[in-house]
Formats: C-alpha cells, sequence, structure tokens
C-alpha cells in the first residue's frame, strides 16, 4: 500500500507538470506526448489529483492545445495541409483521431460537472468519429468518414450512417448522444442562471431532437439487457448501457427544467421523473459490477444525481403509498451500493457517495413540490460552488464531508488495473 501511495503521488506530480514540448504534430515525439498528457488528465480527473481549479485548469490547457495543433481539424480539406495532416499516413491519423476525442471527452468532464461551459465547439470540429479497430485490420482506410454534425438536426442521420458504417460502433454513438447532453447541460445551466423565455423554447426543442434520436438507434440500444443473438460482447454491452443512463439523464434535465420554468406542469413532470429514475435503475439493475475497473468512473456522477433524485421522491409528500416508498428505500441502497462498488477504487466516486450522504443526512421530508424546485435549484452541477455550499454543513451539524480535505490516499485497486484502457470502450484506445 505504501508503494501505491508513492506511485500516486509520483504521478500526481505528473499530472500538473506534464508538458507537452513538441511545436507540431509532425514532431516524432508529438503522439507519444500527446497520448500521455490525455491519460494523465484522465486520471488526475477521476482520483482528484490537486484542487478543483488545479484539476479543470490542466484540462482547459490540453483544450486549448488541441486547437492549436489541429486537433479538431484532421478531416477539413480545407485546413488539413496547415497543421501538417497531409503528411501523415492513415493509421496515424487515426491514432491522432482518438486523442483528439478524448479531449473532447475531457472538456465534457469538466463542462458537465461544474456547470460551465464547454470549450470544445461542436461546429468547429473537422475530426472523424474513429473507426472500429477490426476495421483497421483490413484495407477499410478509404471508407467514407463520419463527422459529428453542426447542428442537433443533424444527428438521426449521423446516427443512421453510424449503423451503417464502419466506425467505432459503441463510441461512436456515445458521442453523438454526448452532444445532446450537452445542449441539455447547457440548457440546465442557463434555467438557473437566466430567466430568459427564450429557454422554454431551447426545452420543446431539446425533447423533440432526443425523439428522433432514439427513433434512428438500433433496434435493440435502449433495452437493459444484452443483444445475446446478436452476439454483443460484454465491454459493447457496458459502453450501450452508459448511453442509456446518458439518455435518461437528458430527459431528467429537461423535465428539471421545465419544472422551475413552468409551474403548472410540476406534477406531471415529477412523475415522470420517477419513471425515468425507475428505467435507470432498471439500467444498472443489469449491470456488471466486475466492471468497475474497465468501465468509465465518471457514469457516477450520473449515479450520484439518481440518488439524489430517489432520496428526493422517498420523501416527497406526493408518495403516501406505503410499497412505493418501501420499494424506493430499497432502491436508494442499491445505487448507493454501486457507488461504493466504484469508490473502493476511485476518489471522485468516493467523494460523490460522500455528497449524497450528507444530502440524505440534510434533507428530510415530507417535501412538498416547491420545496424539491427549491432543493434542486441548488444542484447545478455535482462540483458546483452552490451544491457543495448547500452541502457542508453548519457548525451545529457532523461533518459528514470533509470538504477541506477531498483527496484520500487509500487506494484499493492497483495502478496497473487503472490503466487498463484497452478494455474501456469509452475511452479512446490510443494502441
Amino acid at each position: 500500500m505504501r508503494a501505491e501511495a508513492e506511485v500516486d503521488n509520483e504521478l500526481r506530480q505528473w499530472v500538473h507538470t506534464q508538458q507537452i514540448t513538441a511545436d507540431s504534430i509532425i514532431d516524432p515525439k508529438a503522439l507519444y506526448e500527446w497520448q500521455t498528457a490525455c491519460l494523465l488528465a484522465w486520471y488526475g480527473f477521476h482520483q482528484r489529483l490537486g484542487t478543483e481549479d488545479e484539476t479543470h485548469l490542466v484540462i482547459t490547457s490540453l483544450i486549448r492545445k488541441a486547437y492549436h495543433f489541429g486537433l479538431h481539424q484532421i478531416d477539413s480539406p480545407e485546413n488539413r495541409d496547415c497543421y501538417g495532416w497531409d503528411l501523415l499516413d492513415e493509421p496515424s491519423l487515426e491514432d491522432w483521431r482518438r486523442v483528439w476525442w478524448c479531449v473532447y471527452v475531457l472538456d465534457s468532464y469538466s463542462s458537465f460537472s461544474t456547470a460551465t461551459p464547454t470549450q470544445v465547439e461542436t461546429e468547429s470540429i473537422q475530426t472523424a468519429l474513429p473507426l472500429d479497430p477490426a476495421a483497421m485490420k483490413g484495407t477499410h482506410f478509404q471508407t467514407e468518414r463520419i463527422l459529428l454534425p453542426a447542428s442537433l438536426e443533424g444527428l438521426p442521420a449521423v446516427t443512421q450512417s453510424i449503423g451503417n458504417g464502419l466506425v467505432d460502433k459503441g463510441f461512436a454513438l456515445h458521442m453523438v448522444v454526448n452532444t445532446l447532453l450537452k445542449a441539455a447541460v447547457a440548457v440546465h445551466r442557463l434555467s438557473k442562471q437566466s430567466s430568459g423565455a427564450y429557454i422554454s423554447g431551447r426545452i420543446s426543442a431539446l425533447r423533440d431532437h432526443l425523439s428522433a434520436l432514439q427513433l434512428t438507434l438500433p433496434h435493440y440500444y435502449m433495452q437493459p439487457t444484452p443483444d445475446m443473438i446478436g452476439g454483443e460482447l460484454p465491454s459493447a454491452f457496458n459502453t450501450r448501457l452508459q448511453t442509456q443512463l446518458k439518455v435518461h439523464s437528458i430527459r431528467i434535465m429537461l423535465g428539471l427544467c421545465d419544472m422551475r420554468m413552468d409551474r403548472s406542469r410540476l406534477f406531471s413532470r415529477w412523475q415522470e421523473n420517477l419513471e425515468i429514475c425507475y428505467r435507470m435503475f432498471e439500467v444498472i439493475q443489469h449491470w456488471d459490477s466486475q466492471s468497475s475497473l474497465t468501465v468509465d468512473p465518471a457514469i457516477c456522477f450520473i449515479v450520484a444525481s439518481l440518488l439524489v433524485m430517489l432520496h428526493l421522491h422517498t420523501h416527497s409528500s406526493a408518495n403516501s403509498n406505503a410499497a412505493l416508498l418501501a420499494q424506493l428505500t430499497r432502491r436508494k441502497q442499491v445505487v448507493r451500493l454501486f457507488l461504493q462498488n466504484y469508490a473502493s477504487s476511485w476518489r471522485l466516486p468516493r467523494f460523490l457517495l460522500d455528497c449524497c450522504d450528507a444530502f440524505m443526512h440534510k434533507v428530510s421530508g415530507p417535501l412538498s413540490a416547491d420545496d424539491i424546485v427549491r432543493i434542486s435549484d441548488h444542484f447545478q452541477g455535482p462540483l458546483h460552488r452552490k451544491w457543495l455550499s448547500f452541502l457542508t454543513p453548519s457548525p451545529e451539524t457532523p461533518d459528514f464531508v470533509d470538504f477541506e480535505n477531498l483527496i484520500h490516499f487509500d487506494l484499493d485497486a492497483s495502478i496497473e488495473d487503472m490503466f487498463s484502457f484497452h478494455d474501456n470502450e469509452l475511452m479512446p484506445n490510443f494502441h
């Protein structure tokens, strides 16, 4: 354990001191430096290495440098030559595409968790989604490339192209849903930071975009069980479950926005919220608990939010059914165990679990509809200042969350396991 702690301290230093010294992508050491920087930023985020500002500063710096290097323009006919992409062979370009999509994912993490605007502009991306590794073994490098659309209206067409193309389907579909999730997170944030009437129109449009997107997903995609007939691998199934949770999260966020913007819909949206929570729970029921070191722990942001929602439903004055309340209590415990499973290996889930425990200690019922809206207004993002301030105990209550020392050093997972990215469908595979 002491040796692991020493290695972890070294990694912490690497995360915050790693420098990309190459000045262009044609430098022989450039790809390795970028791969290393992305892995360390990913690890530092999930292990909470350093202060909140330090962690997000690493990601911010990486994004800006990625734009400077032109990682977002690998497949741009107009701009690829000015960055040197025309000088690389196709296998090398594919490695660089995966680096770009790792940067894209890191930007999403930073934005979603803190309720701050994303830095990556989807409209600026002219880098194709990565190919299926199996397709790369053949002679398919000349296949038609698939790009994310510049507008949300184009997502259904891209989803259909993914189904018929040679891209890494699990990762590509996850990125498509992630694009819509980014828009939903932005609307959720703006609904709490602005009172503009335009937000209601954006909520309605996003609901329509989500409906269209779901209709173009593969027929089995939203089923919470493996596609045994189609020979779905466990890793692909886990990826699909994570994408399902993101689809449900979009509906949760839009519903919460509606509750705040239009009180006449409050009761119906709260009922819809419970239904979606139960769908999310069904996904968790089919989760492989042995996969915690091969599945992105950032999924715990969604699961922690689910636990918060279930707790609010448990204490909602609208729920007087004893059987339902008993079921909610059981399901809260299952969701908490899910977080515990990840918390045994990663600090971020451990911190989120501490926050959930603090929330459940602080909030009890019965809660009126207005109470629920007021409480949900605090939840802008799981690492947002307003939410953490809400959870911070008052002087007369026990300190359930150590907000002064967010970093824990008792790791249970080995460093080797934590860096087993070859089985992680949601982190771009660099090899």
